[in-house]
């Protein structure tokens, strides 16, 4: 009784320890599928408003931006990660109402196909925007293009409850991220990588006469962050595309921890019909033999 009793202990202590370990490990995962759907249904909000919109109505909130784009003329540089932030309204626009349709402070959405990421672009870096999305860096160009016109996105790394540019390193010259804007697409092709000191930032980031570029900023290395990673793209005409499912990566892994759950609940039950098919066959032999015993007492009683 004791030993049996010492077993099942041993098997929910077994239990415990497992699924707390799945825990563990699934909790980065479940952070970022739960700021993807956050990020998916300000999407969403973001899509339906600009569809219900006249096309008069987009227009002009993009000549508005593009209006901006033209006043503002250089990029004034702060970190996007330590805190400040530049006074970025112009002669005749103030930055907080342009490129706003929802008033939410939603500017659009990015999408980076090599890294399956699609995040939202907010007005701005403060803390609890990189937190769930990507901020537009303030003193820099809106992200709606033209000549002469430099955007720079930031969003954090390797946090805990969200992926958002944690893959950035991954990126290489020639491949391509995007922007949707109101009711447009932008592409850009990326053509310099840097790694430099948040002080030493401005010369890479800022206009260049003629160019149609945009910035992507991140900390590096990971973890330490002591240095920034700067991806720029320029301007290419829009190319077909698969658009970019963020859940499609964590669908797999379910499937994929369901077949290994599955396997383990199999094994299991055969693992254990298999002992008490053993432990029935043991029981059945020692009836036999008590049988046998008992015919063989009755056979030497008769022969006395």
């Amino acid at each position: 009784m004791k030993k049996q009793r010492k077993a099942f202990w041993m098997k929910v202590l077994i239990a415990v320890l497992f699924i707390s370990g799945v825990t563990l490990l699934s909790y980065s995962s479940i952070c970022n599928i739960y700021n993807n759907i956050i990020n998916a249904g300000a999407q969403a909000q973001y899509t339906k408003t600009i569809k219900q919109n006249s096309g008069d109505k987009n227009n002009e909130l993009w000549n508005h931006a593009r209006s901006y784009n033209g006043e503002h003329t250089h990029n004034a540089i702060v970190d996007a990660f330590d805190g400040k932030h530049n006074q970025a309204n112009t002669a005749n626009y103030a930055y907080d109402d342009v490129l706003n349709p929802d008033g939410s402070g939603m500017m659009g959405y990015i999408e980076i196909p090599k890294i399956d990421i699609r995040l939202s672009v907010y007005h701005g870096v403060s803390e609890k925007t990189l937190e769930q999305g990507v901020g537009h860096l303030t003193g820099t160009s809106l992200p709606v293009g033209g000549r002469g016109s430099h955007c720079v996105l930031a969003a954090h790394r390797g946090l805990p409850s969200a992926r958002l540019f944690t893959d950035l390193d991954q990126m290489k010259k020639g491949e391509r991220f995007y922007l949707y804007v109101l009711d447009r697409t932008l592409a850009y092709k990326i053509d310099r990588i840097d790694v430099v000191l948040p002080e030493r930032m401005n010369d890479k980031l800022s206009i260049v006469q003629g160019e149609d570029l945009v910035t992507l900023v991140t900390c590096t290395p990971y973890g330490i962050n002591t240095h920034r990673l700067l991806i720029r793209g320029h301007r290419v005409p829009l190319d077909r595309h698969k658009a970019v499912n963020p859940f499609i990566k964590y669908i797999k892994y379910g499937i994929l921890l369901v077949l290994i759950i599955a396997s383990w609940v199999v094994l299991y039950v055969r693992r254990r019909n298999k002992k008490q098919n053993s432990s029935k066959r043991g029981l059945n032999r020692t009836a036999d033999n008590v049988h046998d015993r008992e015919r063989s007492r009755n056979r030497d009683g008769a022969g006395k």
